[in-house]
C-alpha cells in the first residue's frame, strides 16, 4: 500500500510544482489559464458483536485533475491530466486491493478558421494504469492467490489523430478525424505471450489506423456543482471491425471550500479484450466503472 500510495502522491506533487513554476512565469505566457485540484477520500467501517452482520473495511481513494490552456488569436491548445487511485481492505483480508486506478493525459492544438466556430485540430491522448492489477481467487486447496493481469504500460494506449474541431463556446468541443492512428502497449513479457488486450501472442506492440470522434463537455450544473462529460470512438478501418467506446463522466458537489463529493463511472469497449466465459470461451464485454467518494478537496 505505501508504495502506490507513494505513486499517487508523487504525481500530485509534480502536479503542484508545476503549476507554481507556472504562476512565476513573465507576462510574456499570459496566454495560459492554468487550474487543478486534488481530493482525497477515507472511509472506515468498524464492527464488533453487530447484529447485522456486516464486514469491517478501509479504504482511500484520491483524485488529480489539472488544466492548461494557452489562447493567442486563433490558436488554442488545451491540456488536461486526471489521475485516479483508491485502496480498499474488506473483512479477514489482510492486504488492500486496488480499486481505481488510472492515468490519462490529452492535449488539443486547434487553429480556428478566422472568427468561425470550425478550426482544424490535432489531439494526442495517452492511457495508462499506474501500479499492478491482480485477479483474485481460491484455488482447489481453499487457498487465496492472485495472477497478475495488468501493469503501468500493460496496458496502455496511444492516440494520435487529425481532423477538424466543432467548438461554440468554452464548454463544449467535438471533434472528428478521418486520420487516426492507435497504438496498444503491453510492456510486460508474461502478458504479451498471453495475447493480452488484443495484442498478437510475443508482441507488445498493436498498430491500428481509423477514423476517431471525440467530445467534450462541462458545465456548472447549479452553485458548486459541475459536470464534465467526455466520449471518444474509434473506428479502426479494418473489415467487420467494431467501434471502440471510451465513455467518461464526473460530477463534482462542493460542500465548501474543503468538503467535496464526486461520483466518476467510466465506460469501455473494446472487441479486442477478451473475457472468459464459464465455458473456456472468449468474447468482448461492456467494461463498467463507477467510484463515489466524499472528502478533502483542494483547487487551485
Amino acid at each position: 500500500m505505501r508504495k502506490n500510495l507513494l505513486v499517487f502522491l508523487a504525481i500530485s506533487l509534480c502536479v503542484s510544482s508545476q503549476i507554481q513554476a507556472q504562476d512565476s512565469l513573465s507576462e510574456e505566457t499570459s496566454h495560459w489559464a492554468k487550474s487543478a485540484s486534488f481530493g482525497l477520500n477515507v472511509t472506515n467501517v468498524g464492527l464488533s458483536n453487530w447484529a447485522g452482520g456486516g464486514q469491517n473495511s478501509f479504504a482511500i481513494a484520491g483524485l488529480v485533475k489539472a488544466q492548461a490552456t494557452y489562447t493567442n488569436n486563433h490558436v488554442t491548445w488545451l491540456n488536461t491530466l486526471e489521475s485516479g487511485y483508491g485502496l480498499v481492505r474488506q473483512g479477514d483480508v489482510k492486504q488492500f486491493r486496488k480499486s481505481d486506478d488510472r492515468f490519462i493525459v490529452t492535449s488539443k492544438w486547434s487553429k480556428a478558421f478566422g472568427d468561425t466556430k470550425w478550426a482544424y485540430t490535432g489531439l494526442l491522448d495517452f492511457r495508462t494504469q499506474m501500479t499492478n492489477g491482480y485477479k483474485y481467487y481460491t484455488d482447489d486447496n481453499g487457498v487465496d492467490q492472485q495472477t497478475i493481469i495488468s501493469r503501468l504500460l500493460a496496458p496502455g494506449y496511444l492516440a494520435l489523430s487529425l481532423g477538424g474541431e466543432y467548438k461554440p463556446n468554452e464548454n463544449f468541443y467535438m471533434m472528428a478525424s478521418p486520420l487516426s492512428g492507435k497504438l496498444t502497449f503491453v510492456m510486460d513479457k508474461t502478458l504479451a505471450s498471453q495475447g493480452a488486450f488484443g495484442v498478437d501472442s510475443n508482441k507488445m506492440l498493436r498498430k491500428e489506423l481509423g477514423a476517431v470522434f471525440n467530445m467534450r463537455f462541462s458545465k456548472d450544473l447549479a452553485k458548486n456543482i459541475s459536470y464534465e462529460v467526455k466520449l471518444n470512438l474509434f473506428q479502426a478501418y479494418r473489415k467487420g471491425a467494431f467501434v471502440d467506446i471510451m465513455w467518461d463522466n464526473l460530477l463534482e458537489m462542493k460542500v465548501n471550500d474543503f468538503i467535496s463529493s464526486t461520483i466518476s463511472t467510466q465506460m469501455i469497449y473494446d472487441e479486442d479484450v477478451l473475457f472468459a466465459n464459464a465455458d473456456g470461451t472468449k468474447q468482448p464485454r461492456v467494461q463498467w466503472k463507477y467510484v463515489f467518494n466524499v472528502g478533502f478537496l483542494i483547487k487551485i
